[in-house]
């Protein structure tokens, strides 16, 4: 499993709904990719036990907006990526791709696909 791409020049179409298989499939990828590099998951705030799942970890409850669908990752801790970016959510582009949604301390968007 390939590091997350940053790529901020593609076309933000997210899906406004997913269905119960994309959230158990999308939780499942982000977990697999989890397990292979910990070292993106740098907690800087909150409590954790390395050995807690991801689900532990972050939450990541699924939250449908006005905009778009999302896995949350802000619940039980405050976890940034080696960029030092905020890990904020997880969302699906209508095309199927993986986003990480990543903010730095002034809440600009970086998106980083998850292969």
């Amino acid at each position: 499993m390939e590091k997350m791409l940053l790529m901020n020049d593609f076309k933000k179409v997210f899906k406004k709904e997913l269905s119960n298989y994309e959230i158990d499939g999308i939780i499942k990828h982000i977990t697999d990719y989890y397990k292979e590099h910990k070292e993106d998951f740098i907690i800087v705030a909150g409590s954790y036990n390395r050995n807690e799942s991801l689900e532990d970890v972050l939450g990541l409850p699924y939250i449908s907006s006005s905009s778009y669908a999302m896995i949350d990752a802000t619940c039980n801790v405050d976890c940034r990526n080696s960029d030092g970016l905020r890990i904020d959510h997880f969302a699906l582009t209508e095309n199927n791709i993986l986003i990480g949604v990543h903010q730095d301390d002034n809440e600009n968007e970086f998106y980083y696909r998850v292969d």
